[in-house]
């Protein structure tokens, strides 16, 4: 489906822009860059997290062993029971091993694969106190679909084009967890307002409160009265359509680096209000959408030069071209030309025209005349 969907939106494109093998080369280069440096940096936070985990296990030590229960096949395969101190630190500083070595190293696909079984393996363990947690959930997807994309990503012998789509799958396998949530939530409310309309709901006045109960963690302390705030008209309703509009469209961000600043900075603001309005507190999945969503294409000097110029066709249509420095153009038109210019003026407030619906907001607001021709 989400090919179909693709050749539907590349399709419709086509008739509004074309790009020259060097455009194409260029935004194959910035995804590359991007992917290369998020994975890089997610080792330190695979670091980090093993380090916590470690001490997370000194504090669990002290539960009894009885409450120990493995709720999955990998669990109960790998850690059918309480691992001793020497075998859980053990393979804590096995893990630390072969992240260091991808630090300094990631050519080895072996390293990768005993890097992601070490993490999924620490991860089981809180899982079995009753935890049926997902907060690692992104950090383990991010090394899962990392496996196959080779390292030393800017190697001529590489098929460009073949990596670039790896890695495109690569944020999708992650991203779309969220846009499945989001599915997850227009399927249940049809199911409530057509078969059981007289049943709480996501849009209902009590649903913060339900799920934040439901959600809640933390059952040793209260949870906080900052739950009062959903209690003013429609502040639930409104921000739960926002929230089911990022998480219905994030997937899109897998295909346009332009949108994965937002994307990320979004899915984190999200995680924060879980966090403050319903004292669920996610802590590994925010840090890793910063790290991988972080545009650090932008900070890289581009040596890509063009010449651009803006004019009107006779039907009084936007046009924008882009000419190289080896004489090929880039051509873009009416709404694509605006957004175009706006991303080249300025990558991160002009990446806002890349969200779905901007279109609509163009066409409504007639904002082609906040170009000068």
């Amino acid at each position: 489906m989400i090919q179909q969907l693709l050749l539907v939106f590349r399709g419709h494109r086509s008739s509004e822009c074309t790009i020259s093998k060097t455009g194409i080369e260029s935004k194959i280069v910035q995804n590359t860059f991007q992917f290369s440096k998020g994975i890089y940096f997610i080792q330190f936070l695979v670091l980090a997290w093993l380090i916590s985990k470690a001490y997370n296990y000194h504090v669990i030590s002290d539960r009894p062993n009885s409450l120990f229960e493995p709720m999955h096949l990998f669990g109960t395969l790998f850690m059918p029971r309480f691992p001793s101190p020497i075998l859980f630190y053990s393979v804590i500083l096995f893990g630390v091993f072969t992240t260091v070595y991808r630090i300094f190293n990631d050519d080895k696909t072996i390293i990768r694969i005993l890097q992601l079984l070490i993490v999924v393996w620490v991860d089981v363990f809180q899982w079995s106190f009753g935890s049926d947690s997902a907060v690692a959930f992104i950090l383990i997807y991010s090394l899962l679909f990392s496996l196959l994309i080779p390292s030393k990503l800017q190697d001529d012998h590489h098929d460009k084009i073949a990596v670039n789509k790896m890695i495109e799958y690569y944020f999708l396998g992650i991203l779309i967890t969220y846009s499945f949530s989001g599915l997850w939530k227009v399927i249940g409310i049809l199911y409530k307002l057509i078969l059981k309309p007289t049943d709480v709901h996501w849009l209902s006045p009590n649903a913060a409160l339900y799920n934040a109960v439901v959600s809640y963690r933390n059952y040793d302390s209260p949870i906080e009265p900052i739950l009062k705030y959903y209690q003013y008209p429609l502040f639930w309703q409104m921000s739960f359509l926002i929230v089911l509009f990022v998480q219905m469209f994030c997937w899109l961000a897998a295909y346009r680096l332009s949108i994965r600043l937002w994307c990320g900075f979004s899915l984190i603001i999200f995680h924060l209000v879980n966090a403050l309005f319903f004292q669920t507190v996610f802590i590994t999945a925010p840090l890793v959408l910063f790290i991988i969503c972080f545009p650090y294409h932008l900070f890289v000097k581009n040596t890509l030069r063009f010449e651009s110029h803006i004019t009107l066709s006779d039907y009084d249509e936007l046009i924008y071209t882009k000419t190289y420095t080896n004489a090929e153009l880039d051509t873009y038109k009416g709404f694509l030309a605006f957004r175009e210019i706006l991303y080249d003026r300025n990558p991160i407030w002009g990446s806002l025209w890349f969200v779905p619906g901007a279109r609509l907001i163009y066409s409504i607001f007639r904002l082609k005349k906040l170009i000068k021709t």
